[in-house]
């Protein structure tokens, strides 16, 4: 039977609440959360992040304690780096904004609580999938503890 990973999330983790702010840029949409959860939660798992990783950068800074998980075979310190130097050779818009994000993505794997996988999200290998993957090895090397 294939799971209702939509349905899993919502009965288990969905929370109503009135009072949030938004994380992650104007452009990309951004997130509404309760910033009394972003500081309570232990793990951000992030799947498609792309060029954009303003979200998960807001979050990184408000939970200074977060482990953040990005899902995305697609990127890469270099095609970010890539992207960036084509956009100032071909005149596009938001040069700046793509060498930030590199940077930006740089350093957060390089502070040691971020993380990121290059996996494709499908019906066999699903966003719940890396969870369990990565809770494991938060399990075995920080003995990280899952709260429920």
């Amino acid at each position: 039977m294939k799971e209702n990973y939509l349905e899993i999330i919502r009965n288990e983790f969905l929370i109503e609440n009135n009072s949030v702010i938004k994380y992650g840029s104007i452009k990309d949409g951004g997130y509404f959360l309760s910033p009394e959860h972003v500081l309570e939660a232990d793990v951000l798992f992030s799947g498609g992040i792309s060029s954009n990783i303003e979200f998960e950068y807001d979050i990184f800074r408000r939970n200074e304690a977060i482990k953040i998980v990005m899902v995305d075979p697609t990127v890469s310190k270099l095609k970010l780096l890539s992207k960036a130097i084509v956009r100032v050779f071909f005149f596009k818009k938001e040069k700046l904004r793509y060498f930030i994000n590199t940077l930006t993505f740089i350093m957060m794997l390089r502070s040691g609580r971020c993380w990121h996988l290059k996996k494709w999200l499908s019906n066999k290998t699903g966003i719940l999938d890396c969870i369990e993957e990565k809770i494991k090895d938060f399990s075995n090397k920080n003995n990280f503890k899952i709260r429920y």
